[in-house]
């Protein structure tokens, strides 16, 4: 009885914010203690079964860089039991919301993540082989609003005025995800009223389409995307072997496809991403069917205007 009445008190006192607070908190030093790097946490509250929300989370990796900062993570879940839910290996994210955060991620000289230390800590290998029921994760809507990404390949040392795959700086990162599936692809999700700027001026204003990025390939279908100058409608597809090819071989190795319907492209957008038409200026509507590599490019069924009276239409190679 005095047991059942202990454990009672326990349940209630975990109820209250600053008791949650301490025991995060108590945590996350465990955390710092172990993963030889500072885990820190202003506060948190946990309403039981429903929702968690995070103030000032972040981590740092072992170059004391910040990693990952959180001012305010808010998470709500959906009928969430301890019981079946961990017995079903099934947790549904209603809800995740993310205000003001960065994130930091570097390829380190040695070819891996600065939060390689951080996987390997939580994914200590199984000793005893038992099989286990694979867990269904699901994100019924993400949130981001004024996030800031860094993404930095410390094995690359190039400085371009264009876009720079191997240095990227994207902030004013804000975007409504639904749908998203982080097991069968590296990411699939409608993405709606996503914007960002990069260090290198190029500007998206709105970003609506569902994307599917894997290993080899990123498509986006029902596209909207609206630039600083462009505006690119319906389908676009890019292939490749691996990523490194978009930044060091997008003239020459990246497969496109794309099929368009009322867009425009400038010339000032295409520039942040080759260097190559740095010094030419166009403004062209198109309509149809373009594919192959930038350098080897092919249009079908193609409409393209320039002005008033100029149009080039059909077929070419």
């Amino acid at each position: 009885m005095l047991l059942l009445a202990a454990f009672s008190s326990l349940l209630v006192l975990f109820q209250y914010k600053p008791v949650q607070t301490w025991a995060a908190q108590k945590a996350a030093s465990y955390l710092s203690d172990q993963l030889h790097t500072k885990v820190a946490i202003k506060s948190i509250y946990i309403e039981p079964f429903s929702s968690v929300v995070l103030e000032n989370f972040y981590v740092l990796d072992k170059q004391n860089d910040t990693l990952i900062n959180t001012p305010k993570l808010i998470v709500k879940l959906n009928s969430f039991s301890i019981f079946s839910s961990f017995k079903k290996h099934n947790i549904d994210f209603k809800y995740i919301e993310l205000n003001n955060g960065s994130f930091y991620l570097k390829k380190q000289k040695d070819n891996n993540l600065n939060l390689k230390f951080i996987i390997d800590y939580f994914n200590t290998p199984d000793t005893v082989k038992t099989p286990n029921k694979p867990w269904k994760i699901t994100f019924e809507k993400v949130k981001l609003n004024n996030f800031h990404f860094r993404y930095k390949n410390l094995k690359v040392d190039s400085a371009k005025q264009e876009l720079n795959f191997d240095d990227l700086d994207l902030k004013n990162l804000s975007a409504e995800v639904k749908d998203m599936d982080l097991i069968k692809h590296i990411f699939k999700g409608n993405i709606a009223n996503l914007t960002l700027r990069e260090k290198s001026g190029f500007f998206i204003k709105k970003l609506n389409t569902d994307a599917t990025i894997d290993s080899n390939q990123i498509e986006a279908k029902n596209l909207l995307l609206i630039t600083a100058n462009s505006n690119i409608k319906n389908y676009f597809l890019m292939k490749f072997k691996s990523f490194d090819e978009i930044g060091d071989h997008l003239n020459d190795k990246v497969y496109l496809d794309a099929d368009l319907h009322s867009s425009r492209l400038a010339s000032t957008d295409v520039s942040y991403f080759t260097e190559d038409l740095k010094h030419i200026w166009f403004n062209l509507g198109i309509n149809g069917r373009i594919s192959g590599t930038v350098n080897n490019i092919k249009g079908k069924n193609l409409l393209i205007t320039g002005g008033k009276a100029s149009y080039i239409k059909g077929n070419f190679s």
